[in-house]
């Protein structure tokens, strides 16, 4: 998902050097935790990221349009989800750092737009993995040599399968959920 650059501007004065990986990692974290979201999901990625609510609320237009773009990546059945993070051009001490701040985004706006219900044994250990990754990549790649290219690129291959895979196990669980009340209704 390529992430509005005017909604990334709006919202540039509140947000961290690498913000739009931040609001992405938001909005994604908030997408892979309930979707269809809470009707305050915005006020909940806005505390989340520390983002002034009212200036969130007078961009709600933009940032469901932004939501359910990146809903449609997750779902996308050729895994076409990607991350707002800077270009392969920039230096790979740049891309770790907006990496790092996108998966802290992702783990804190999923954990504020969680609804009352426990994770499996998978979801939890791909949140576990998350937050090792975003503690992992502070200070990791100084380098740009060959190899550290590659490493990074499992580890951002990672994190975008696991967004996917948090993404799917809920809205998997959220059609079950919908099933079954369907099914007692009858």
């Amino acid at each position: 998902m390529g992430l509005d650059q005017e909604l990334a501007d709006a919202l540039a004065q509140y947000l961290p050097v690498s913000g739009t990986a931040s609001l992405h990692g938001g909005l994604i974290g908030c997408m892979c935790a309930a979707y269809p979201p809470a009707p305050d999901w915005l006020r909940r990625l806005a505390l989340a990221l520390s983002l002034p609510e009212e200036q969130v609320a007078s961009l709600a237009t933009e940032m469901a349009e932004a939501a359910e773009a990146g809903v449609s990546s997750l779902a996308d059945p050729e895994l076409g989800f990607t991350m707002a993070l800077p270009h392969e051009d920039q230096p790979l001490k740049q891309r770790a750092e907006a990496l790092s701040q996108w998966c802290d985004a992702f783990l804190l706006a999923y954990s504020a737009a969680t609804t009352d219900r426990s994770e499996s044994g998978d979801a939890a250990e791909l949140l576990n993995d998350l937050s090792q990754v975003r503690d992992a990549l502070e200070g990791t790649f100084e380098d740009s040599s060959d190899a550290d290219e590659d490493d990074f690129e499992h580890v951002l291959e990672f994190v975008r399968v696991a967004a996917i895979s948090l993404f799917l196990e809920h809205a998997e669980r959220e059609q079950s959920d919908e099933d079954s009340a369907g099914q007692m209704m009858h």
